[in-house]
């Protein structure tokens, strides 16, 4: 039983770091396209128009 656990344990640690390796190279790259001043203008913008949206939608939900 404790063999099987601890094969299954690391089986579960291999595939978080690798999966989190994955996530942090990406994160990488992509924070190079990220940091552009005009990208960067266009999400902000996106962001707090859907915020507003989240606004008035549970405004509408309330009344």
């Amino acid at each position: 039983m404790i063999p099987q656990f601890l094969i299954l344990t690391a089986i579960f640690m291999a595939l978080s770091v690798s999966s989190l390796s994955l996530y942090a190279a990406l994160a990488s790259r992509a924070k190079g396209v990220l940091v552009r001043p005009e990208l960067s203008r266009w999400v902000s913008q996106v962001v707090g128009v859907t915020f507003i949206g989240f606004g008035a939608a549970i405004l509408a939900i309330r009344r």
